[in-house]
Protein backbone atom coordinates (compact mmCIF):
# COMPACT_ATOMS: atom_id res chain seq x y z
CA UNK A 1 0.00 0.00 0.00
CA UNK A 2 1.05 3.56 -1.02
CA UNK A 3 0.84 6.30 1.78
CA UNK A 4 -0.48 9.48 0.85
CA UNK A 5 3.13 10.71 1.31
CA UNK A 6 4.70 9.19 -1.86
CA UNK A 7 1.42 9.94 -3.69
CA UNK A 8 1.88 13.77 -3.04
CA UNK A 9 5.32 13.41 -3.95
CA UNK A 10 4.55 11.32 -7.08
CA UNK A 11 2.38 14.67 -8.09
CA UNK A 12 4.54 17.22 -7.76
CA UNK A 13 6.80 15.39 -9.70
CA UNK A 14 4.83 15.33 -12.51
CA UNK A 15 3.52 18.58 -12.08
CA UNK A 16 7.24 19.71 -12.31
CA UNK A 17 7.46 17.41 -15.59
CA UNK A 18 4.41 18.24 -17.40
CA UNK A 19 3.05 21.22 -16.38
CA UNK A 20 -0.81 21.74 -16.80
CA UNK A 21 -0.09 18.32 -18.39
CA UNK A 22 0.44 16.31 -15.55
CA UNK A 23 -3.44 15.18 -14.79
CA UNK A 24 -3.21 13.65 -18.36
CA UNK A 25 -0.07 11.92 -17.93
CA UNK A 26 -1.57 10.28 -14.55
CA UNK A 27 -4.62 9.52 -16.31
CA UNK A 28 -3.39 8.19 -19.27
CA UNK A 29 -1.06 5.89 -17.36
CA UNK A 30 -3.70 4.45 -15.42
CA UNK A 31 -6.23 3.98 -18.08
CA UNK A 32 -3.26 1.78 -19.69
CA UNK A 33 -2.84 0.18 -16.66
CA UNK A 34 -6.27 -1.08 -16.38
CA UNK A 35 -6.52 -1.99 -19.68
CA UNK A 36 -3.58 -4.13 -19.13
CA UNK A 37 -5.33 -5.90 -16.29
CA UNK A 38 -3.13 -3.94 -14.03
CA UNK A 39 -6.03 -3.08 -11.54
CA UNK A 40 -3.98 -2.22 -8.39
CA UNK A 41 -1.90 0.10 -11.00
CA UNK A 42 -4.37 1.90 -12.25
CA UNK A 43 -5.93 2.77 -8.69
CA UNK A 44 -2.64 4.12 -7.44
CA UNK A 45 -2.11 6.18 -10.78
CA UNK A 46 -5.64 7.63 -10.51
CA UNK A 47 -5.28 8.81 -6.68
CA UNK A 48 -1.81 10.51 -8.19
CA UNK A 49 -4.54 12.09 -10.69
CA UNK A 50 -6.73 12.75 -8.16
CA UNK A 51 -4.15 14.90 -6.11
CA UNK A 52 -2.77 16.48 -8.94
CA UNK A 53 -6.25 17.93 -9.77
CA UNK A 54 -6.69 18.70 -5.98
CA UNK A 55 -2.88 20.54 -6.15
CA UNK A 56 -3.69 22.39 -9.12
CA UNK A 57 -7.24 23.20 -8.63
CA UNK A 58 -8.47 21.77 -11.68
CA UNK A 59 -11.97 19.65 -11.70
CA UNK A 60 -11.15 16.00 -12.87
CA UNK A 61 -12.81 15.37 -16.29
CA UNK A 62 -15.95 12.76 -16.20
CA UNK A 63 -15.12 9.29 -17.20
CA UNK A 64 -11.59 8.87 -14.42
CA UNK A 65 -10.82 5.09 -14.24
CA UNK A 66 -12.14 3.52 -11.34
Amino acid sequence: MTNQADITRAAALLIKEHGEDAWLEAISKSTDLKDGGDKAGSQLWARIAETIAKMTDEEPADGRPN
